[in-house]
């Protein structure tokens, strides 16, 4: 059998070694609990200095903010004076607008017509200005001649047709004349007969009034019949007057055109029976 192994020694002084690495560790250990206790106390005086820091940091800001209290109300006040002029400002922007809106709907056409009589305004100017001109040297004698050979024959013109105007009352009056006369004229026959038949049966008296009767609208009869006829004769009268006036018409215009432009016409005759005169 193997012989066992002898129990280790410990070298001499192990032991005190020992018992001092042991009160060591324990001051080591002390000293870390102090170390930490330092670092928490130092820690929560931080804490309590910060605390105070911020107090008076807090105290501080309110009393900025009530100093600046005042200040802020009137720059409230002034923002809301703000407010309500951009407000007004922006209604009268948009009541503004509207107006141009609506002047906008109008400016073309009033444009338009400004142009226009503008324009009506320098062509009438520059009209008025070469009228001389116009008059002078853009004017035909002969249709000039012609104008006024027209107008001098007017006069003439309208006292024909006065007079086949009153051709034509003068013709009425003759036909309703006719008419009346031959109705009265058949009346008085037609009173003559019933005369005669009440003589034929001896009623003298009543054959006495008819005939009274009958011959009172016979002389009606006559007078109308020359009434009309007096009528009928006017008529004659003014038909026989219209080819003189036109003949007097045509002198008339043909001694005008003579007159304005002797170039293109012969010269009228002088026979005073034809010549011009004035219209009577």
């Amino acid at each position: 059998l193997a012989a066992a192994d002898p129990p280790p020694v410990s070298p001499p002084g192990a032991e005190s070694v020992v018992v001092s690495l042991g009160a060591a560790e324990k001051d080591v250990v002390a000293a870390a609990h102090k170390a930490r206790q330092a670092s928490s106390l130092a820690r929560a005086r931080a804490s309590v200095s910060e605390s105070v820091t911020a107090e008076l940091r807090t105290e501080r800001v309110l009393e900025q903010v009530k100093a600046t209290k005042p200040e802020i109300e009137d720059w409230t006040a002034e923002a809301k004076d703000a407010a309500d002029d951009a407000e007004k400002q922006q209604q009268n922007a948009k009541a503004s607008l509207d107006k141009v809106k609506a002047l906008a709907q109008t400016a073309v056409k009033d444009a338009t017509e400004e142009a226009d009589d503008e324009v009506h305004r320098v062509l009438q100017k520059e009209f008025d200005r070469l009228d001389a001109w116009r008059n002078t040297y853009l004017v035909d004698p002969q249709s000039e001649a012609l104008k006024k050979a027209s107008a001098a024959a007017e006069p003439y013109k309208a006292m024909i047709g006065q007079i086949r105007g009153r051709m034509g009352e003068f013709y009425e009056n003759a036909q309703a004349m006719s008419g009346q006369a031959k109705a009265l004229s058949a009346q008085a026959q037609s009173l003559a007969k019933t005369a005669q038949d009440e003589q034929s049966s001896g009623e003298t008296i009543a054959a006495a009034m008819d005939i009274g009767k009958a011959n009172a609208l016979a002389k009606q009869a006559q007078q109308a019949f020359a009434a009309g006829q007096y009528s009928a004769d006017q008529v004659s009268h003014l038909n026989t007057l219209i080819p003189e006036y036109l003949q007097q018409a045509y002198m008339a215009k043909w001694r005008t055109a003579y007159e304005a432009d002797k170039k293109y016409l012969p010269i009228p005759p002088v026979n005073p029976n034809y010549a011009f005169t004035a219209p009577p």
